[in-house]
């Protein structure tokens, strides 16, 4: 398959997981529509760009694996069913993995949760242990997962977002010049 098919199978694909919850309906395609703005932005090239638009739509692909019950939790998550939810990462790695040339979007997909001092998932992955795109596909994932309204909170203000990020930042979770730069892009 050509790019643009590979795309448009993949965006059929992320109907098929953001479907499974009225609250993650169009997650993937939000994040796929942003890592396209951010990479695009900050020069990347259309292979990359064609990467990442294709890691994002299905990097929760894996939360097929993960009970309904769970994903459409209106409460807090039990440390049990936060294990099970966070597996996805692993699920996603895994299918994907099975795909022929898809190394890269592989990586780029099921790291979205790595955070860079270590207290990401799924493998505790740190600083430079994350590459630069990985990162973009985290922030990217963060915004549009706090812009969304989900069965527990309504959606947040962008100033609350953001303020939510730069605690992230702070912590050191997240790349402090990276989300310089994806703020000044999204605004």
């Amino acid at each position: 398959m050509d790019v643009e098919a590979i795309k448009e199978f993949a965006y059929a694909f992320s109907e098929i997981i953001d479907r499974r919850s009225p609250f993650t309906y169009q997650h993937s395609a939000g994040i796929a529509h942003l890592v396209s703005k951010v990479t695009n932005e900050l020069g990347y090239d259309c292979d990359v760009q064609n990467k990442m638009y294709i890691a994002a739509l299905l990097h929760d692909v894996g939360k097929l694996a993960i009970s309904n019950d769970i994903i459409d939790s209106h409460g807090k998550l039990t440390e049990k069913e936060r294990y099970e939810i966070n597996k996805h990462t692993y699920y996603t790695r895994w299918i994907l993995e099975q795909i022929e040339g898809f190394e890269e979007i592989t990586e780029f997909a099921s790291n979205h949760h790595e955070k860079l001092n270590g207290s990401g998932y799924p493998y505790h992955l740190s600083g430079n242990q994350i590459g630069e795109l990985d990162r973009i596909m985290a922030i990217c994932d963060i915004y549009q997962a706090l812009t969304e309204e989900r069965p527990y909170r309504k959606t947040m203000p962008i100033e609350k977002v953001w303020a939510i990020i730069d605690e992230m930042v702070e912590r050191n979770e997240l790349d402090g010049v990276l989300v310089g730069k994806v703020k000044m892009i999204l605004k």
